[in-house]
């Protein structure tokens, strides 16, 4: 879709010297603040753009853009892990932590936390 903005010449100038830099600007600017919205998806930032994964990540980490991924998100992905990971899990034995801080060591009774790691 193209669409055609309309603002005076001062303000314009501001995003560029040329109609081409200033389109860019704006869409840039729209695509950040679709994105801090939550209108826009990270895959539909570097669609609009015209950017990989990994250059939508630069773009937007360089203009400051934090990720949009919440709480919920996380126990999601935690969730998923679990279900993934979980199995694989409980068919190996832990291994026995080992108290390496005087404060762990110094417990009463003794710190007895199982890890997968040594």
């Amino acid at each position: 879709m193209q669409i055609t903005v309309k603002m005076p010449d001062e303000v314009a100038r501001q995003w560029g010297e040329t109609p081409e830099a200033v389109g860019r600007h704006v869409l840039e600017d729209a695509a950040i603040e679709g994105y801090r919205a939550g209108r826009l998806s990270h895959r539909q930032v570097g669609e609009m753009l015209g950017f990989d994964y990994w250059q939508t990540e630069a773009f937007l980490t360089e203009r400051g853009v934090p990720l949009n991924y919440s709480a919920a998100d996380l126990e999601a992905d935690n969730a998923t892990l679990e279900k993934i990971l979980g199995r694989s899990r409980a068919s190996s034995s832990p291994t026995p932590h080992r108290c390496i801080t005087s404060f762990c060591a110094a417990r009463k009774p003794p710190c007895r936390v199982s890890s997968a790691r040594s």
